[in-house]
């Protein structure tokens, strides 16, 4: 019932009386890993939310099944569903999506429609 609640008060930054510390979201200009960990809440719970394409969002979904892969999370694996951080892998979990974060910190171009480009190539 909780877990119902906290799915509908969450917005992009999650609720911290929840447990929402981790969220991932994108933007239209670029790749968003945002990483908000509160060390007090013994459980996390990881929120994907896609607000632009579904080839963007992927990007997030791969990470999070490497995660499950690992044992770092519980969940169905499924893009768009809940995951719960396990509470005794909080440590290595913090410590890897600060390299997450790193890497996919960097802004990423849109791609250009062909009928955008000029036949020189430049685009203006």
């Amino acid at each position: 019932m909780a877990a119902h609640h906290a799915r509908q008060r969450c917005g992009a930054g999650g609720t911290r009386d929840e447990g929402i510390d981790f969220v991932f979201a994108t933007t239209r200009r670029m790749q968003v890993v945002q990483v908000l960990l509160d060390a007090e809440m013994p459980l996390t719970v990881l929120d994907i939310r896609d607000r632009t394409k579904w080839l963007a969002g992927s990007v997030i979904a791969k990470i999070l099944r490497r995660m499950l892969n690992a044992g770092y999370v519980t969940g169905s694996g499924h893009y768009g569903t809940k995951f719960e951080l396990r509470a005794e892998r909080r440590d290595e979990v913090q410590r890897t999506f600060e390299i997450f974060s790193l890497v996919n910190s960097e802004p990423q171009p849109l791609p250009v429609e062909a009928k955008d480009v000029p036949k020189d190539g430049l685009v203006s």
